[in-house]
């Protein structure tokens, strides 16, 4: 009888530790199924490190660029002006010199200059002639010097033009830079 008061002693200990091994057994599942959660946020958080990086370096990258942009704009803005201001001059001595050459061809007009054939075959004081034809000479040799000086200058100032856009093309420029 002792063996069966022991033996049924022994039943319900049996079947707790029957129960215990089976939560200890849920509890290790557990325990490694958790583990397995803590690794992959692990390797999530790894994987958004690494793109936090990148985009950083993404980003690092495009300031760079843009410092570079701003820099070659500034540069390129400083042409510009510098391309206006010489063309600029450039009209201003234009119409200087087209006002110059004006009053020089008003004066010979008034002055009542005449031709070499016709002062040759004038009649009048040889002396007098080539002292004539002497003066024309210089004058015509400075009106021609004139005249190349204001083409040159003419040149420039087209030259000046197709470097640089007109100040419509400015103003087209502008207005798209601004709806960017």
């Amino acid at each position: 009888m002792i063996r069966i008061g022991a033996a049924l002693l022994l039943v319900p200990v049996l079947a707790f530790a029957q129960g215990e091994a089976e939560k200890l057994d849920a509890l290790r599942t557990r325990i490694e199924g958790l583990r397995a959660k803590i690794a992959e946020a692990e390797e999530s958080r790894t994987e958004a490190r690494d793109q936090l990086r990148d985009s950083e370096r993404a980003i690092s990258e495009a300031s760079r660029a843009l410092r570079s942009l701003a820099g070659r704009r500034a540069a390129a803005q400083e042409e510009l002006k510098t391309l206006l201001r010489r063309s600029q001059a450039l009209e201003t001595e234009i119409a200087s010199r087209r006002e110059s050459l004006g009053r020089l061809l008003t004066l010979r007009y008034l002055n009542g200059e005449q031709s070499a054939p016709k002062l040759l075959f004038s009649g009048e004081d040889p002396g007098r002639i080539a002292r004539e034809l002497h003066y024309y000479g210089y004058v015509s040799r400075a009106q021609a010097q004139f005249i190349g000086e204001l083409r040159s200058s003419l040149a420039r100032l087209k030259r000046a033009r197709e470097r640089h856009p007109g100040k419509e093309h400015r103003d087209r420029r502008d207005r798209i830079g601004r709806a960017r």
